[in-house]
């Protein structure tokens, strides 16, 4: 798979026949580590004004923040796994002026609790529920608990507004809701978005594996760290991975939720 390094950014080629070369997916890649911590603030929030809208960001954390980020562009849709440390985000009515990519972006926090506040009315959203963002309107949204190191973790999916068949005025009643992730709609999009997680839970549950580590199987599939992975997994499923995998050779999984 050829790559190349623009900046933060890895443009990633898949082969899709003998010979041929095929670009189907844009990656752009962020890992704070890979910044002076002076700077890392900085580069995330840069980064998201560029690939998202423009945004005012603020965090207690940033003289040394933490975070990892990935943007898989998939054509106009686009899906954000992420992983950072407590945020404040705020899209202006100044800054949508600025600029607007007339887009919607949901938002399925795994780890942690998203706090949106439009006009006076605050809505939270954990890991049984959808956030929907409308770039066009104003927004106040806070990420994590500000006090606190623990990092945020969630996935996103973003798509242009034209490329769903709802009024203006339907997209902003869905704002103002918190759409289940457990069920009809909002559980068929969760699903989509909680894949990574499923494929390491039926890893986790086949006998044939049962040798293979457990961190092993969750960079298999996109976890690198493996505290990252057991936080998500028991948001997913209620368990840790080891206690879901131990669990599983006696054949006790068949009760346990699924995203």
């Amino acid at each position: 798979m050829p790559s190349r390094v623009v900046g933060m950014t890895c443009v990633r080629g898949v082969r899709v026949a003998e010979g041929e070369w095929l670009l189907v997916l844009t990656e752009t890649v962020f890992r704070s580590e890979d910044v002076p911590a002076a700077d890392r603030f900085e580069c995330w929030r840069d980064l998201l004004r560029q690939l998202h809208a423009p945004l005012d960001l603020d965090s207690e954390h940033r003289s040394d923040f933490r975070a990892e980020q990935r943007v898989l562009e998939l054509g106009e849709v686009s899906v954000w796994p992420t992983r950072f440390q407590p945020v404040r985000f705020l899209r202006t009515p100044k800054l949508i002026r600025q600029s607007d990519p007339e887009g919607v972006h949901l938002s399925l926090p795994l780890d942690g609790v998203l706090r949106a506040t439009r006009g006076d009315r605050e809505t939270a959203y954990g890991p049984d529920s959808l956030c929907l963002v409308d770039t066009s309107r104003p927004l106040d949204l806070r990420a994590g608990d500000s006090f606190s190191p623990r990092p945020h973790i969630g996935v996103g999916l973003e798509v242009p507004k034209a490329l769903l068949p709802l009024t203006w005025d339907r997209i902003d009643r869905l704002t103002a809701c918190r759409l289940s992730a457990r069920e009809g709609f909002g559980g068929l999009l969760a699903q989509l978005l909680h894949q990574r997680l499923e494929h390491a839970r039926r890893d986790l549950a086949d006998p044939a594996q049962h040798a293979t580590p457990i961190h092993a199987i969750a960079a298999r599939w996109g976890f690198p760290r493996a505290a990252d992975f057991t936080r998500a997994f028991r948001a997913a499923y209620g368990s840790p991975p080891r206690d879901y995998r131990h669990a599983s050779s006696w054949g006790d999984t068949a009760g346990r939720s699924r995203p």
